[in-house]
C-alpha cells in the first residue's frame, strides 16, 4: 500500500530542518537527473520529459529561494542554477544526453558542496551560511 511510504515521507519532510529538507530536495533534483539519463538510455521519451520537468521545478525552488542579502555568493550560484536549467530545458526539447551531462556537471558537485555546509550547520561548526531560506 502506497500510503506508508507517504506518510513516512511526510513525517521525514516535517520534522527536520530547513538544512535538511533542502538537502532532501537537492538529492531528490539529482535523482530526476539520473531518471532523465536512464530514461534518455531506454529511448523513453515520456519518463524523462518527466524528470526533466520535475527537476526543472526543484531549481525554481532554489533559485527563488537564495538568500543574496545573508549570502553574497549566492548570487554566482543563482546563476549556477540558470545555467543548468537552460541545459535541461535544451536536454527535453532535444532529448540529448549531452545538455543533461552539462548541467550534471555542475549539480552534482554542488549537491556535495550543500552537503558539507549543511553538516557544518548541524554541527555547530562555524563555516559560511548556505543562504537558503
Amino acid at each position: 500500500m502506497s500510503i506508508r511510504p507517504n506518510k513516512f515521507l511526510e513525517a521525514q519532510v516535517l520534522t527536520a530542518s530547513p538544512e535538511q529538507r533542502f538537502i532532501m530536495l537537492f538529492d531528490r533534483l539529482l535523482v530526476d537527473l539520473d531518471r532523465a539519463g536512464e530514461a534518455l538510455d531506454m529511448m523513453s521519451l515520456e519518463a524523462a520529459h518527466l524528470a526533466f520537468m520535475h527537476a526543472q521545478e526543484i531549481l525554481k525552488v532554489c533559485i527563488g529561494t537564495m538568500r543574496e542579502d545573508i549570502w553574497p555568493s549566492g548570487k554566482d550560484v543563482k546563476e549556477l542554477y540558470r545555467y543548468s536549467m537552460v541545459e535541461l530545458i535544451k536536454a527535453n526539447a532535444t532529448k540529448s544526453k549531452e545538455h543533461l551531462q552539462n548541467a550534471e556537471k555542475v549539480l552534482r558537485p554542488l549537491g556535495e558542496a550543500w552537503h558539507g555546509a549543511a553538516e557544518k550547520v548541524m554541527t555547530g561548526s562555524r563555516g559560511i551560511s548556505s543562504g537558503v531560506a
